[in-house]
């Protein structure tokens, strides 16, 4: 039974004198100068005097505080030092993240190291903060971690693989910093998302030809911007970005050529396209769309690019122009496939594509090939305007030199 009662307790409050009451076993009410009642708890850790606050009066009770004291006793006999513990949980407290902070910071490092990726930006607004946001970094679970990723993966298998390996670099992160204790999704093979399987998609010419007629028809809503933006796509052999956020000023109108730089070009090297005319002609119609904007392929605002995601998002409402299981990427393949099947030779191909071949060659052959690559790419719009006039054969074959 301990030393102190209500009553008294209620009086030394009411009289506002400082003082220190213990009750046993190290249980001590405190009153300070200030009038501020509380229960602190006296102990010994490793041969040195110890102090715990346990809360306040009469917002703890005596009653409550005996049994507080109590069990902190019982974790101080079993080796803890409960009030460094404390100190430590305080720590934790403060310096706790929510994946949507975690993100901001995760995101803030890219950008200050130069690694900064828009799909990157996609997976975390699209994906991670909506499902996870609000949660504490550390009450993530491998379960349902591995349940969300896999509903994405049953109808978006590379999507839910690369949001997938996003959050796990974000976590990543956050252990290397000391912010997070544990991954959810360290115990979690990225196959068991989905298995990562290359697209092999191509385009047949009656596909192509499909979607060429199709992309002005009313019925699907593009507008003249978006039809530009694909047939830029077929005419360049561009990526789906580097072409949607083409600055206007990268265009040369004098040379007729297109210069992509190294800091937007995927592989980091810069990349000069000789435009067929079909593509110069588009150009100066986007200048009169754009109302002067920078941008070829304004966004919403005319301060910014095409979204990301706008082309994706408009063919998925279209129904993919009524033509199956294609993405925009397949165009750039398609291309590819169509110009080795005409005779292009493979070198002028592949530097239109922007491939950097690999070894020694790939250092030292720094051949640009502008004017074969603009025959090519001239021919290849001539033959896409054939497909879209209905033209069922192929307009013309390269006799490719060895």
């Amino acid at each position: 039974m301990g030393k102190l009662s209500d009553v008294q307790l209620r009086n030394w409050v009411k009289a506002g004198q400082p003082i220190a009451k213990a009750d046993g076993d190290g249980l001590t009410f405190t009153l300070s100068a200030k009038g501020t009642a509380a229960w602190t708890l006296r102990y010994r850790h490793g041969g040195k005097a110890k102090e715990l606050s346990l809360g306040r009066y009469p917002d703890m009770s005596l009653t409550a505080a005996r049994k507080e004291a109590a069990e902190k006793r019982v974790a101080v006999s079993k080796g803890s030092d409960v009030a460094a513990e404390k100190r430590l949980a305080k720590i934790e407290a403060k310096n706790a993240r929510s994946i949507t902070q975690l993100a901001d910071e995760y995101l803030a490092d890219l950008i200050k190291r130069g690694k900064t990726d828009k799909s990157i930006k996609w997976h975390v607004s699209a994906y991670i903060k909506p499902k996870f946001g609000g949660r504490n970094i550390d009450d993530i679970k491998p379960k349902e971690v591995l349940s969300y990723f896999q509903g994405i993966s049953a109808e978006k298998p590379a999507a839910a693989r690369a949001v997938f390996g996003t959050l796990r670099r974000m976590y990543e992160y956050a252990i290397a910093r000391q912010i997070a204790d544990y991954s959810p999704l360290a115990s979690i093979k990225p196959h068991v998302i989905s298995s990562k399987a290359a697209r092999h998609r191509n385009l047949t010419t009656d596909e192509l030809s499909k979607l060429l007629q199709e992309l002005p028809k009313p019925e699907h809503k593009l507008s003249e911007a978006q039809q530009i933006a694909i047939r830029m796509l077929l005419w360049t052999l561009g990526r789906k970005t580097e072409v949607t956020e083409m600055p206007l000023s990268e265009y040369d109108k004098e040379t007729g050529i297109w210069t992509l730089p190294e800091d937007r070009a995927k592989n980091g090297h810069t990349h000069m396209v000789p435009l067929p005319r079909q593509a110069i002609v588009a150009l100066k119609r986007l200048k009169e769309l754009g109302c002067e904007s920078a941008w070829a392929f304004p966004g919403k605002s005319s301060d910014n690019p095409m979204g990301e995601t706008t082309l994706n998002e408009r063919l998925t409402r279209s129904k993919r122009l009524g033509i199956a299981h294609w993405r925009i990427h397949d165009l750039r393949r398609t291309g590819s496939t169509m110009l080795h099947e005409m005779g292009f030779l493979p070198h002028i191909v592949e530097r239109a594509l922007n491939h950097i071949q690999e070894g020694v060659g790939g250092v030292y052959n720094k051949a640009q090939w502008l004017d074969e690559r603009a025959a090519m790419l001239q021919q290849w719009a001539d033959y896409l305007d054939a497909l879209e006039a209905g033209a069922k054969v192929m307009p013309f074959k390269v006799k490719a030199a060895a």
